[in-house]
């Protein structure tokens, strides 16, 4: 579903032309903001789009007749494997459930229990690519020799491969798990990352779960035995998490799940994990109601970091604001309730929590409506409608009044929002777990990876030396999730903090605030340069 100040784009522009912006010609696309996120069309140069009754009859017979086809063999398979049925108002496509019409995020919202079938393509352990966008001639040949069994010369090719692209940490993780298999009785885990829609997310996740892979097989192991990191790719939809979760819960030899990114994936794939005694620790999910025994997370909940944006608040003396959210979002209810309460108890006044996911909601008629009466606006969204919050903050800057404060969750730490955002969110306030610093890890990850690294990085690296730190010889699934209650590592083995937890929850934890400074991000063009952290 689409908001009523929403737009698509598919960058064709009105005389017909690619647009020669940030992009070209892409497939449909659902944009807040005024320029196309993808393309950077702006929208009053775009085709309005047509409805299906306008498509030529000579384009829906080839469709057509591959639909049949497809439903054909769709039908076929389920007479051999078990398939699940789909819902009214769905239909089978490319083996799984989808909504008839209408937007696939309500569909993953509302439909998260039923559970597509499992496609080997979502998982690898290096017999495939997983960021389909990145060309490198021999992490080809690798895949390739490790499909066939030859794993010498795989890893010949993976070690080329990243001498070809030292800021891949995919190819990374195919060399250790290839040097891993050629020692014998490797002990394996899984790393579930969002690769389709989040790709910079998923890198990041990566970079850190390689860092302490590597570590960890370069020190030997346990007993001689060293690690595989078998790599999934859940898409952040709820749906195809459950059913890579059902296929990781399934696989004995796996021992511990490192992942989901969001708190709603991570929900919707931990009862599958639970079922089979899996412990996860997610590095990204922040939802203060995951609450399970086989659950933790080296992040920061939302209620610390909502609590650290409220004292913020009141330092700098706003007392009244609004509290934009997706209330379709577990992470964006999470902090817009975490925070509505931690302002109210130091004081403040919440004048309105307005729900951006709401087909009515207008960016410019709440930012009007609020500059007459607030002090400050704070951004809540969840991954999926950044670009509504950079909406909302593009017409606070440019609708007529004093600009109000901007607050934000760390949904809104990353480079599209720079990119997208531009001068429109300088100055907005974020609360995130972890900055770059002067860490040990903080320095040899900058330079390995050619560099600065982001918190999604540090958590994820943290994650991963916790459930390595669990493992044994004779490891097994209950023995990794008892190790786990005891785990201590020192703040110079981790990413900058001593590692520990309580009742799944990281011990001593503390989030940090950047700003944006958007003109000295355009000034260098580095990532790290977009955000300075804000000194207590």
């Amino acid at each position: 579903m689409t908001s009523s100040n929403s737009w698509i784009c598919d960058g064709i522009s009105k005389n017909g032309k690619e647009y020669s912006g940030l992009g070209g010609a892409h497939e449909p696309h659902t944009n807040y903001s005024l320029d196309c996120e993808i393309c950077g069309l702006p929208k009053e140069s775009s085709i309005p789009k047509k409805t299906s009754s306008s498509i030529p009859i000579k384009k829906i017979l080839p469709v057509a007749l591959v639909a049949c086809l497809g439903i054909g063999l769709y039908a076929f398979r389920c007479q051999i494997f078990s398939c699940d049925t789909c819902a009214e108002g769905q239909i089978v496509e490319n083996g799984q459930c989808v909504a008839e019409s209408g937007d696939n995020e309500d569909f993953t919202q509302s439909n998260e229990d039923i559970i597509p079938a499992f496609n080997p393509e979502w998982i690898s352990l290096g017999e495939r690519n997983l960021f389909k966008g990145k060309s490198n001639a021999r992490r080809d040949d690798g895949i390739a020799a490790f499909k066939n069994g030859d794993l010498v010369t795989a890893e010949q090719h993976f070690k080329k491969a990243i001498a070809d692209d030292k800021n891949d940490p995919e190819v990374q993780i195919y060399l250790n798990n290839v040097r891993a298999a050629r020692n014998g009785s490797p002990l394996k885990i899984a790393a579930v990352i969002p690769v389709e829609g989040k790709e910079a997310s998923a890198t990041e996740m990566l970079r850190g779960i390689a860092d302490a892979q590597t570590e960890f097989n370069n020190q030997g192991g346990v007993a001689g035995r060293l690690v595989q990191v078998i790599v999934a790719n859940d898409s952040n939809d709820p749906s195809q998490a459950k059913s890579i979760a059902r296929e990781l819960a399934n696989d004995t030899d796996i021992l511990g799940v490192i992942g989901h990114n969001s708190s709603e994936v991570s929900k919707s794939a931990l009862n599958e994990y639970e079922k089979a005694g899996l412990v996860m620790i997610s590095p990204t999910s922040t939802a203060t109601d995951i609450n399970n025994d086989y659950f933790l997370r080296t992040v920061p909940t939302d209620a610390v970091s909502s609590k650290k944006l409220a004292q913020y608040a009141q330092k700098v003396g706003i007392d009244r604001l609004a509290i934009f959210y997706d209330g379709t979002s577990s992470y964006s209810r999470s902090m817009q309730k975490a925070f509505e309460s931690h302002f109210f108890q130091l004081g403040g006044n919440v004048l309105e929590s307005i729900d951006i996911s709401d087909s009515s909601f207008d960016s410019e008629q709440a930012i009007k409506e609020l500059k007459q009466q607030g002090q400050a606006i704070a951004l809540f969204p969840s991954t999926k409608t950044t670009s509504v919050a950079i909406g909302i903050a593009r017409a606070n800057t440019e609708l007529p009044g004093d600009k109000l404060t901007m607050l934000g969750g760390d949904a809104l730490y990353s480079s599209d929002v720079l990119n997208q955002g531009g001068t429109s969110v300088n100055g907005l306030v974020i609360a995130i777990p972890w900055f770059s610093q002067s860490q040990p890890y903080a320095q040899q990850a900058n330079q390995r990876w050619t560099g600065t690294v982001n918190w999604r990085t540090a958590t994820s690296f943290d994650a991963t030396k916790a459930l390595l730190e669990s493992l044994e010889d004779n490891a097994n699934r209950a023995s990794v999730r008892q190790n786990l209650q005891s785990v201590s590592i020192s703040a110079n083995e981790t990413s900058g903090e001593p590692l520990s937890f309580s009742n799944g929850e990281r011990n001593n934890v503390e989030p940090v605030l950047v700003q944006i400074d958007s003109g000295l991000y355009r000034q260098s063009g580095q990532f790290a340069n977009g955000f300075k952290l804000i000194k207590e």
